[in-house]
């Protein structure tokens, strides 16, 4: 009995092993970073460095593939301060879709993410007065529901000393 319930458990276990999908590699999902080739420059984020009176107001709509337009909540909104690192982030990776190497830590610490409310509006405050890059991201498998939207980028640059709205436009769609 003792040799059955042994078989019988080996057959289950290698049977769940053979049908559950094997992960791809990374690899196979990303293509290999793309070194950077801006300079992080420290002095360009100094003025951007701790807390300001500024900010950055907008609201993130979208068309669907009928053509009617979408404000969507709980989406993720970065700001960026613009110097020549963010720069070719944003002019490289954000507009153009190629795969940079991750930033430095030094450069990640300055920036700044909002989550949209229930009508797709968000709100960077307490900014130091300057130039930002603002950008969000609409992919399908990241909206609740069904609903029928094409993966993209969308952001601007925004230069303001107190108030701002960012006019968030469609950069890049694979």
């Amino acid at each position: 009995m003792k040799k059955y319930i042994a078989l019988l458990t080996g057959i289950c276990v290698l049977s769940s092993c053979a049908s559950a999908p094997k992960p791809e590699p990374a690899s196979a999902k990303c293509p290999p970073p793309v070194k950077r080739e801006a300079k992080f420059i420290p002095e360009q984020y100094a003025p951007y460095a701790g807390q300001g009176t500024a900010k950055i107001n907008g609201r993130l709509c979208v068309k669907d593939t009928a053509g009617e337009t979408k404000c969507l909540a709980n989406q993720l909104v970065v700001a960026n301060p613009v110097t020549d690192y963010s720069t070719e982030w944003f002019e490289r990776h954000w507009s153009k879709g190629v795969f940079l190497e991750p930033p430095l830590p030094e450069a990640r610490k300055h920036t700044r993410t909002v989550k949209t409310d229930a009508q797709g509006y968000f709100s960077f405050t307490d900014l130091k007065p300057g130039s930002y890059y603002v950008g969000a991201v609409v992919c399908p498998p990241c909206i609740k529901g069904k609903q029928p939207y094409k993966y993209q980028r969308l952001g601007a640059k925004v230069t303001m000393k107190k108030s701002v709205k960012a006019d968030l436009k469609p950069l890049y769609t694979p």
